[in-house]
């Protein structure tokens, strides 16, 4: 299933008042629920139609049409069956749409719609920011070993870069990176993220303050092998690779390519490449990328953190499958480790959220690791931020977050992109 993103429900609500209000139209009264009369206007109908069908919300499936009891709580893919099933009812029992648009129920579709909008971008506004958030957070305790520093309960100036309280490291100039790269290419191109990537390593391009200060070995390397052969898939893959560079960045692959599961997961493990080739990290973006879909798609947490919610048919690396069947669940430090290993740094972050009900507590329980705090921060804060929606981080926190405004127009332009 193609699922409409927040863009394609924006363009249909736009297009849809103008089907209820054309020119010359006929009124039926103000209290029907819609005021055009869909057997007078076939045309505005037959227009509407057009629309479902560019935007998604028409498509083939096997199953028969069938309406909810209520249908201003279903979700998104259950509004495109409905949809999908009364369209193609229509072809068989001409009359069938127009019925349905004059009870009102498609009045009542574009209300859940227009819920599912505002939901969807909190979730997508709330992953981008969150990775900052939890980066910002955890930086001025990165490197710091567990015990030996007196635990932050919000952004602090300081650390081994001596930043300012609210800035951020090199996690989020990736991620932000990467979207604009996404934005600017109309789509995912390897050579112009590793040229972007490289302005930022030689130039400071998109750090919160001008000069690249923070990089891991595995990505330096990369950008090196790419300055001097211009292979957008530098990523080295030998035994000392799986760090976690480009799980810390992932957050704009799930939010663009939003529509498509299998292209989420496709540029997760492309977008690893450039800079991380080593199998287990480009299975835990892989799995990293299922999860942040789901959760921008509104999945619970138990759900999302089942065992039987991960998108692999093949085996995979066992230190993963012990990540994926709960090992967080029934851990605590010291045994949780907020080290640059891949794996481990994703084990912290899920157990960061299993552990807690909420954004805030769940990011101070990451970066209070230590360690490679703004990472786990920043791994963490994708996911939570997703769940959560921009809403549930703390607004004080969003406040003093450098460049805040900035980030969330990158947001606003990753969630609302040109489509090829």
């Amino acid at each position: 299933m193609i699922i409409p993103s927040p863009a394609n429900i924006a363009r249909f609500l736009k297009y849809y008042e103008f089907f209820r209000h054309p020119p010359d139209h006929h009124y039926q009264g103000e209290d029907d629920p819609d005021l055009i009369d869909p057997y007078i206007y076939s045309f505005e109908v037959f227009q509407l139609v057009n629309k479902l069908y560019m935007e998604h919300f028409i498509q083939e499936f096997k199953e028969s049409y069938q309406l909810p009891e209520d249908l201003e709580k279903a979700d998104i893919c259950s509004l495109v069956k409905i949809i999908s099933g009364v369209v193609m009812a229509d072809r068989y029992s001409p009359g069938f749409l127009s019925e349905f648009i004059a009870q009102g129920n498609l009045r009542k579709v574009v209300k859940r719609l227009e819920i599912i909008k505002k939901e969807d971008e909190d979730r997508m506004y709330g992953s981008l920011l969150g990775l900052a958030v939890g980066d910002a957070l955890g930086v001025p305790l990165e490197f710091k070993a567990p015990g030996t520093f007196k635990e932050v309960t919000g952004f602090q100036e300081g650390g081994s870069h001596n930043l300012k309280a609210g800035e951020w490291s090199d996690d989020t100039s990736l991620a932000l990176a990467l979207a604009k790269s996404l934005i600017e290419s109309k789509g995912f191109d390897p050579q112009d993220q590793m040229e972007r990537y490289l302005d930022w390593y030689q130039e400071g391009y998109l750090s919160v303050n001008g000069e690249c200060f923070d990089i891991g070995n595995t990505t330096r390397e990369a950008l090196e092998h790419f300055a001097d052969t211009q292979e957008p898939y530098s990523g080295p893959d030998h035994s000392k690779s799986a760090g976690n560079g480009s799980l810390m960045r992932l957050a704009p692959i799930p939010i663009y390519f939003f529509s498509k599961k299998e292209e989420v997961l496709k540029y997760a493990r492309l977008s690893s490449c450039t800079t991380h080739q080593h199998p287990l990290v480009v299975e835990c973006c892989t799995y990293f990328a299922h999860l942040l879909q789901g959760a921008l798609l509104g999945e619970g947490k138990e759900e999302l953190l089942s065992p039987d919610y991960q998108p692999f048919k093949e085996e995979i690396n066992f230190e993963l499958d012990e990540v994926i069947k709960g090992s967080y669940k029934t851990k605590n430090p010291p045994e949780i480790k907020a080290r640059g290993y891949v794996v481990r740094s994703l084990e912290a972050a899920l157990w960061a959220f299993y552990k807690s009900d909420n954004f805030k507590d769940g990011a101070l329980l990451a970066v209070n690791l230590g360690d490679d705090a703004d990472t786990v921060g920043a791994i963490y804060g994708q996911l939570a931020g997703a769940y959560y929606g921009k809403d549930g981080i703390p607004q004080d926190w969003l406040d003093n977050l450098a460049c805040y405004n900035y980030i969330l127009d990158i947001g606003r332009d990753l969630v609302y992109h040109e489509e090829r």
